[in-house]
């Protein structure tokens, strides 16, 4: 089970990935053409793969912010 923040900004790099496009969002910053049209866009996203499949350690961002978020005592 996984219980850490996740934004649906993160879904279409994970997707892509889990279709086996892994270099999608670094292809879509540089420019890639699909169906004989250029994209040049940022994603702002993450692949959450790894975490998903319990690959990774820690998470791939801190909050959905991006930002490490202050916790209080427990």
């Amino acid at each position: 089970m996984i219980n850490d923040i996740g934004a649906h900004e993160d879904m279409l790099p994970t997707l892509l990935a889990a279709a086996g496009d892994a270099t999608a969002k670094a292809d879509l910053l540089k420019g890639r053409t699909i169906g004989g049209r250029n994209y040049k866009v940022h994603i702002d996203g993450y692949d959450l793969g790894p975490a998903l499949r319990g690959q990774a350690r820690g998470r791939a961002r801190s909050s959905s912010t991006g930002r490490r978020r202050q916790r209080g005592p427990r």
